[in-house]
Formats: C-alpha cells, structure tokens, sequence
C-alpha cells in the first residue's frame, strides 16, 4: 500500500514464468524499464540455440534462467518498495 492508499499483490518465492521468460515476467508485472533491459540479453542467451552450439552450453545458459526465477519476486518487491509502496501484510511460513 502506498500513501494514496493504492494496493498491489506481490507474492513471494519462486517465479517459473521468470525462469521460462524473463522479459514476459517483467511485463506482466509491469516492469517495463526491466523488460526493456531484459529482452536484448535474452535474445543473446538464445543464441547458442540458433547456432546449434555444443550440448554444454544449454546446462551453462540455464544458470541465469533459474536466477531470474529464484530472484524475480526479490526484484519486483524491491522496485516497489522504491515507488512507495510498504509491506502491510505478510502470511508467516508453515510450521514444519
């Protein structure tokens, strides 16, 4: 919530629409200066696919992809805590 009393859900964990495409992710969750950012460095990590490059360089190419999807949601809280936005409510985690 922000000071005009604005609202936006963010949830938390892992993101797996930012591990298939981060650039998409950003969009949806309006981003636009990071989907901006973001769609030219994909398009470079999808090189290797279109030159048919050795099988090694998939496994070394799905390293940032599994970042973007562990670290997306970090991302999207951040950027909103810079626009005003506050944590009000936070659902505590499960008993083990």
């Amino acid at each position: 919530m922000n000071e005009r009393g604005d609202c936006r859900l963010h949830t938390t964990g892992f993101s797996g629409l930012a591990l298939i495409s981060f650039p998409v992710w950003a969009l949806y969750k309006r981003l636009y200066k990071i989907a901006l950012v973001a769609w030219p460095i994909g398009c470079l990590f999808n090189l290797p696919y279109a030159r048919g490059w050795p099988a090694y360089w998939y496994l070394i190419l799905l390293v940032p992809q599994v970042l973007c999807g562990i670290y997306a949601n970090r991302i999207h809280l951040w950027v909103l805590e810079r626009s005003g936005y506050r944590l009000t409510a936070q659902e505590p985690k499960p008993a083990a």
